[in-house]
C-alpha cells in the first residue's frame, strides 16, 4: 500500500483482535483504534475496560465475549 499522509493510516479499515481484555491484546486493539480502524475486540475475559479506551479515540468499539463449552 502506497504511504498516506493522513494521522489515520488505517480509517476504513477493520481489525479483529483476539485477547483484547488486557496486556497485548488490549494495546495491540488500542494502537488500531488510534490508529483510525475499526476494532472488533475479542475475548473470555471482561472487555468494559477496552472498549472504553476504544470509544475514547472516536471509534464505536465492537466486543465479542467469547464463551468456551469446554469450562467447567
Amino acid at each position: 500500500m502506497p504511504a498516506t499522509a493522513t494521522d489515520k493510516p488505517h480509517a476504513g479499515r477493520i481489525a479483529l483482535v483476539t485477547g483484547a481484555a488486557r496486556g497485548t491484546g488490549q494495546a495491540i486493539a488500542v494502537g488500531l483504534a488510534r490508529q483510525g480502524a475499526t476494532v472488533v475486540i475479542a475475548d473470555v475475559g471482561d472487555l468494559a475496560e477496552t472498549s472504553d479506551l476504544i470509544a475514547n479515540f472516536g471509534n464505536r468499539p465492537w466486543p465479542h465475549r467469547w464463551i468456551s463449552a469446554t469450562r467447567q
